[in-house]
């Protein structure tokens, strides 16, 4: 995935979890729904490139 594809990924887990932290008005849900799926997410990404890299 490309530079863009990935910003373009963290923020809509980002405009996720604020709404759905204004939408329970608990913080901690919100951040955990961005934070566990960008975590994710990046390290499979970064797992793909080191693969890449190996081949």
């Amino acid at each position: 995935m490309t530079r863009s594809g990935i910003i373009s990924a963290i923020i809509g887990f980002l405009v996720t979890g604020i709404l759905i932290a204004f939408m329970e008005g608990n913080w901690v849900n919100g951040l955990l729904a961005f934070g566990v799926p960008s975590v994710v997410f990046l390290a499979v990404e970064l797992t793909k490139k080191k693969d890449k890299k190996i081949e």
